[in-house]
């Protein structure tokens, strides 16, 4: 379908999903909330060819999805954040056919249209119970209780800019909050035991950061640039010191870990 945002593959490696942040359907049926909604592709790639790859499986699930989270090992949850309508939504893969459940981001939601909310991207912590919920509207952080499916209120990070792909540290104590206008980086001690450290980027070294990978202490920032030029993967240290500052293509917004085993040989 049209404007595909995000895309994961299971852990497993037999299912790729994509979302459809199709904001264009939504303009048009303005009035019809049922043919608004977008959907997602859940994908074999064990069947994908150049030419004559089998349809995907298309799952209707929201108005405007952008980012997603696959629950190991399968993918037979999938999390996505509904930007059109204030909402997370939650797929069954294994049965298509059934409706996702729609749980609103905060109070007041009343329909789709203008986000209040703007929920854009998720991550899920290591042991899937909870989903950190990046909303560009209003400019704050939430999360959400995968077990009773319930938002803690008293948890939320409100953020200056609007916040986009999080990561955790390795022990779950960090999270990483890149932000946009004003671009920069927040670290936040989950903890409380220290103050939210604010590292502000030039428009040389990320301007429009969108996506944060934490690596062995290290952090990778996905820079998308001014959409023209190329944009940049920015390496900082764990003083959030500038290791290396990487051209990549035009407009880039994520970044893929890759084993060192599944790399085949390549540099």
């Amino acid at each position: 379908d049209l404007n595909p945002g995000d895309i994961a593959i299971s852990e497993d490696g037999a299912r790729v999903v994509t979302s459809h942040f199709d904001l264009q359907r939504a303009i048009e049926n303005a009035d019809d909330y049922e043919k608004a909604k977008a959907t997602i592709a859940v994908i074999d790639p064990s069947g994908l060819e150049l030419e004559g790859s089998p349809p995907a499986t298309l799952i209707t699930v929201c108005v405007a999805p952008h980012g997603m989270q696959l629950t190991k090992p399968s993918a037979s949850t999938i999390y996505l954040a509904c930007y059109g309508e204030d909402r997370i939504a939650i797929v069954d893969a294994d049965k298509p056919a059934t409706p996702p459940e729609l749980i609103d981001v905060g109070a007041g939601v009343s329909g789709f249209g203008s986000p209040v909310y703007g929920p854009y991207a998720l991550r899920l912590n290591a042991d899937e119970s909870r989903l950190v919920v990046s909303n560009t509207a209003s400019k704050d952080v939430r999360f959400f209780d995968t077990a009773t499916k319930t938002f803690d209120s008293a948890a939320t990070i409100i953020t200056l800019g609007a916040p986009y792909f999080v990561d955790y540290s390795a022990d779950e104590s960090k999270l990483y909050i890149p932000t946009q206008q004003p671009d920069a980086l927040l670290v936040v001690d989950l903890t409380g035991a220290e103050e939210t450290v604010t590292r502000t980027f030039s428009d040389e070294e990320c301007k429009l950061p969108h996506a944060v990978e934490e690596l062995d202490g290290n952090l990778f920032i996905v820079c998308e640039g001014d959409h023209e030029a190329p944009g940049n993967v920015l390496a900082l240290d764990a003083e959030l010191e500038v290791l290396s500052n990487t051209p990549v293509g035009v407009y880039p917004d994520s970044l893929t870990v890759v084993a060192e085993a599944q790399r085949s040989g390549a540099p």
